[in-house]
């Protein structure tokens, strides 16, 4: 058994998730407005709006990925801050909309790909590890500078499956099978990467994200 994870764009939003996200649909209601003549209060309606909000808690924990000192842990703690700054940036395509992805469990949803796969339509790509991916399924494929998803289209095996890729993947790169991610996503709030936990700097829990989005979750659930 794994841990829940999210990305925004690129960035692990820290080691795991505490639980399971919640969601909010953000709305403007109609209002009642009194008459100056009748009993009843008249109805002003508008476009409610119906932003969703999604609202994650994040951790860091010394050690997470194996044996780590505390200066070892305090620089991914920096690194972390730098990597969010520039997460909630343009970027690439001048924007700060980006993709939110949440993994189910990191567990049994991840693994690496078998052999490069280059930019294009109809691509096959073969990975080290069964995700049990099925037509429908989307996958998202990152690194250090730069991340995609992708829907898979066929699976010959159960180790391959083709799909249209904007990128060229390099072996070994890092692929999730995804629960859902929610498109042109930005941050609302990003927390304080906490200290101390508690009295020792062994963790960092409580790391409050908002995200916010107009558009639709996309899953395949």
């Amino acid at each position: 058994m794994g841990d829940r994870i999210a990305y925004f764009k690129k960035l692990k939003v820290g080691d795991f998730l505490q639980g399971p996200e919640s969601i909010e649909v953000e709305y403007e209601a109609p209002q009642y407005v009194r008459s100056g003549w009748a009993e009843a209060p008249g109805v002003v309606e508008k476009a409610p709006g119906g932003v969703f909000r999604y609202h994650l808690r994040a951790a860091l924990a010394r050690g997470h990925a194996g044996s780590e000192t505390d200066r070892a842990f305090m620089g991914r703690k920096l690194t972390l801050a730098s990597n969010l700054r520039d997460e909630l940036s343009f970027g690439t395509g001048y924007t700060v909309l980006g993709d939110l992805s949440i993994v189910e469990d990191d567990g049994t949803d991840k693994t690496t790909t078998d052999g490069e796969v280059a930019a294009g339509d109809d691509q096959t790509m073969t990975i080290d590890a069964d995700l049990s991916l099925a037509v429908g399924d989307y996958v998202l494929l990152v690194s250090a500078s730069t991340h995609e998803i992708v829907e898979v289209e066929t699976t010959p095996t159960s180790v391959t499956f083709t799909g249209d890729f904007a990128n060229t993947w390099a072996d070994g790169s890092t692929i999730y099978r995804l629960l859902y991610y929610v498109p042109q996503a930005s941050a609302q709030q990003v927390p304080t990467i906490t200290g101390m936990e508690p009295g020792t700097n062994n963790a960092s829990v409580n790391l409050d994200f908002i995200f916010a989005s107009a558009a639709d979750p996309v899953d395949n659930l």
